[in-house]
């Protein structure tokens, strides 16, 4: 079994609960379309949201953790954000035990899931770490994707993990899923937030560290959304990219409505080829020289 786990924000910090309500089921819909069913999503949330679906494959996970930020706003200090972030990552994933997963993967409440990890994952030996090469950013106003190699030098949606593994990692013998916020912090001292839930990137190097090397998943699994106005991230999709169509959506599992009526030009073609391969020239330039490069 794989076990999600989706940390939601605060709903005092979003810049519209409705807007950010509306991505998660986008999300939850993704998950919910794999090939094969062995798997199970926790929500890790501070109230259940209201997206009306009822499936046996979602447990939401209610935590009473105090906001980050008390300021009614999405823009939060970084530093607050990814500290919330990681304690309700770990609150959901001691959750996530009781079901005896074979992998945990930690999805950001806005991104798509290809329909076959699932099946992918359980048809292969064991491994500590996958992590996701290859994906898509989706510029989701203008309805345009573009595929990139390295996708863990931006998005969060990027490793999965053997839950034995991640729990010696993590050190969290003294706490459970009913654990607060301070007391996940006061037994999780050891671990630097910003790099577990914030800095995915760094997680490579962490890798090379223990000298273990993590598995690659071989085609394009993960869809970073931007342009949503919940992002921390700053960057844009400018417009960049080829439409999406439906053969697009049915790969992630979501609906026909999301393809974009536009023309596929030759022009849009041919700066999705070159981007493409300058993608893949930066990440293989990263891996070689231990140093990202974008």
């Amino acid at each position: 079994m794989v076990v999600f786990i989706i940390p939601v924000r605060h709903p005092l910090n979003t810049n519209k609960l409705e807007r950010a309500e509306y991505f998660l089921k986008l999300t939850l819909s993704s998950i919910l379309s794999q090939t094969l069913k062995r798997f199970k999503i926790i929500v890790v949330c501070n109230d259940v949201p209201h997206i009306n679906m009822n499936s046996n494959k979602i447990d939401f996970h209610v935590v009473n953790f105090p906001p980050p930020c008390l300021e009614k706003r999405a823009n939060i200090p970084l530093q607050s954000g990814v500290k919330d972030k990681g304690a309700k990552l770990i609150s959901g994933f001691m959750r996530s035990l009781k079901y005896n997963p074979d992998y945990v993967f930690f999805v950001d409440s806005d991104d798509w899931v290809n329909i076959n990890l699932v099946d992918f994952l359980l048809s292969k030996s064991i491994s500590l770490t996958w992590y996701v090469d290859a994906g898509y950013f989706v510029d989701f106003p203008n309805k345009r994707f573009k595929k990139k190699h390295g996708l863990i030098r931006y998005c969060g949606s990027t490793w999965i993990y053997d839950p034995n593994f991640l729990f010696d990692i993590l050190n969290t013998n003294s706490i459970d899923e009913k654990s607060s916020k301070e007391e996940i912090f006061q037994n999780c001292s050891n671990i630097n937030f910003e790099i577990f839930s914030g800095h995915q990137r760094q997680w490579f190097y962490f890798h090379n560290d223990l000298n273990i090397k993590p598995r690659k998943i071989p085609f394009s699994s993960i869809c970073w959304v931007i342009g949503t106005g919940e992002n921390h991230s700053s960057i844009e999709g400018n417009n960049i990219g080829l439409p999406i169509n439906k053969s697009f959506c049915k790969l992630f599992g979501l609906p026909d409505s999301l393809s974009s009526n536009e023309f596929l030009s030759l022009t849009a073609l041919s700066r999705e080829y070159i981007g493409r391969l300058y993608s893949k020239f930066t990440w293989y330039r990263s891996v070689l020289l231990n140093k990202y490069f974008f």
